[in-house]
């Protein structure tokens, strides 16, 4: 036996009559779901919601990162060091200046041969190449320029015609 067909789930006319119908008799207005404030607090939770996800598929997936380093680095190996010897390989670590993890990118003259003014460290991956000549006798100064494997003169000889 259901529910429904039970006595004391049934309405009588006059409970009908009391919860369905309006004051004076005439059948009630059937009631609105949805007060007006809460249509506008859906409204506006739908709009966040599809504001808030296209703005999350839009966000860049890793931070920006360095350039990677090149894969050669031009310059000298076992180049003196400004003001001193070249410092034996052998004794140490091979990142230290003149070991065979460093290159030497920028020489000075001093008494007529060049010495190392700046070692970069090969970082893991990178190979050291000898640096091209430069184009014209450098004075002074010479420095490698990694994008085009050829040293380059800060200041150089003058030409003799």
């Amino acid at each position: 036996m259901s529910w429904h067909d039970r006595d004391w789930a049934r309405w009588t006319d006059e409970e009908r009559r009391r919860f369905c119908a309006a004051p004076g008799g005439a059948p009630a207005t059937p009631r609105r779901s949805l007060h007006p404030g809460g249509l506008w607090a859906v409204l506006a939770t739908l709009v966040a919601s599809v504001l808030g996800f296209a703005g999350y598929a839009n966000r860049p997936w890793a931070a920006p990162s360095a350039p990677a380093a090149p894969a050669v680095v031009y310059g000298e190996q076992a180049v003196p060091i400004a003001g001193g010897p070249l410092p034996p390989a052998s004794a140490g670590d091979p990142r230290a200046p003149g070991g065979s993890g460093t290159v030497c990118t920028d020489e000075i003259a001093e008494a007529g041969a060049w010495v190392c003014a700046t070692y970069d460290v090969l970082a893991p991956g990178q190979s050291a190449a000898s640096a091209a000549p430069a184009a014209v006798p450098c004075a002074n100064e010479r420095t490698a320029d990694q994008s085009t494997g050829r040293w380059v003169c800060a200041d150089s000889l003058p030409s003799v015609s």
